[in-house]
């Protein structure tokens, strides 16, 4: 139990589509007795993930006057850090503190943690910043955000990565090792149930499934590719269904015509995640060529995996970021390197061609997931996290 822990949660956006990981901590901990808020820039998907309270923050007017000296100082660029609006919002921010009484403030994302950071100081509770993904490879490049981090570090009582390889970049960015924790995005096991895929194969088209959105660090256009290198090698044939929209879609729908896969590339689109969760139960394969976008940008840990090896699935991905942490090599699937497409076709049809393997990968990967990224596990974790940290 959290013994009544008080948290404040600061998260940019609560809750787009593509996060569920964060809605799903917060009423994961909610569930175990912790008395939370949340602050954010916007709320979205209100009915759908409905939870309170939750408090948006106001930026100050487009004409008071310290956002008109950024503008004129040029700090409204993409690539700078746009404080203008923040001294507003953290006086907003330290009223909630007071007000909810946490005894904690955990941000999401780096630069929610930067923004929080001399709030939570003022209010005299420790703070816990987790980084997911691009705050930690991406915005690093840039050297106005290695000075905030270096201040957010130096001040933090706890540094949170999602994977193992996260954590690591913390470190070389000077992130104190003994501040630096992991704690690994998890999934509610009964919303996701085991479910053999060799029982659902009535030896017609093997069905390979990706879920993401059409960005380039999800490189679709690499497992289009990959797919049309397979499908010709695959007797029983081959088929594979894309849910997620994005912007590289014009360019997977001229991949899928070039290669002439029109009756074996099924683009979804966006759907509802309980339809997401319809199809694992009904594909036999998870397929995804994850690598590093132009600008540095990767997937985190890649929560749509642990949903696949929850379910039962094989998997075939890239040896990515916190891909590693979720599928091992040769028991719970196929891991190539990125960018290698060629690779991934022939470890697509060593699994297509060999559907007497995808029980025992499937339940190894099931197994896996119980072990290490168990949402209620997960959740307890951090609650012991902010313990450690209040004591």
């Amino acid at each position: 139990m959290s013994d009544g822990i008080s948290v404040l949660h600061v998260v940019p956006a609560f809750s787009p589509v593509s996060e569920t990981f964060i809605y799903d901590l917060v009423t994961a901990q909610a569930a175990q007795g912790a008395r939370l808020a949340v602050a954010t820039r916007r709320r979205e998907n209100e009915n759908r993930r409905p939870f309170e309270p939750v408090h948006v923050l106001e930026p100050p007017g487009r004409w008071n006057p310290s956002r008109l000296a950024a503008r004129a100082a040029g700090l409204f660029s993409p690539d700078q850090i746009s404080q203008a609006s923040w001294p507003a919002m953290r006086a907003q921010l330290r009223r909630l503190i007071e007000t909810h009484g946490a005894d904690l403030v955990h941000a999401h994302f780096g630069p929610a943690g930067v923004l929080a950071a001399p709030a939570a100081q003022r209010a005299g509770v420790p703070l816990v910043t987790t980084f997911y993904g691009y705050d930690a490879t991406v915005l690093p490049r840039n050297a106005a955000w290695r000075k905030a981090y270096a201040q957010l570090f130096g001040g933090a009582s706890r540094l949170v990565g999602i994977s193992n390889h996260i954590c690591g970049l913390l470190h070389r960015l000077g992130a104190p090792p003994e501040c630096v924790s992991m704690v690994h995005l998890g999934v509610h096991l009964d919303q996701f149930p085991f479910a053999p895929p060799k029982a659902r194969y009535q030896n017609g088209p093997v069905r390979c499934l990706h879920v993401g959105r059409l960005v380039e660090k999800k490189a679709p256009v690499h497992l289009v590719r990959a797919i049309g290198a397979a499908a010709p090698r695959v007797p029983a044939g081959l088929q594979l269904t894309m849910v997620g929209e994005g912007p590289l879609r014009q360019e997977v729908e001229s991949e899928i015509e070039r290669l002439g896969l029109s009756e074996t590339v099924d683009l979804l689109g966006r759907v509802p995640h309980h339809e997401v969760k319809a199809q694992f139960q009904q594909a036999h394969l998870y397929t995804q060529h994850c690598l590093t976008a132009s600008d540095g940008d990767q997937e985190g840990q890649g929560v749509s995996f642990v949903e696949a090896s929850a379910t039962g699935l094989p998997v075939v991905a890239t040896r990515h970021n916190g891909l590693v942490d979720v599928i091992e090599d040769g028991v719970t699937g196929h891991l190539v390197e990125e960018g290698d497409v060629d690779a991934m076709a022939d470890r697509i049809v060593e699994l297509a061609n060999a559907p007497e393997t995808w029980d025992t990968m499937g339940t190894a990967g099931r197994r896996r997931v119980e072990e290490r990224f168990d949402a209620v596990a997960q959740t307890a974790h951090m609650l012991d996290l902010y313990r450690s940290v209040l004591s």
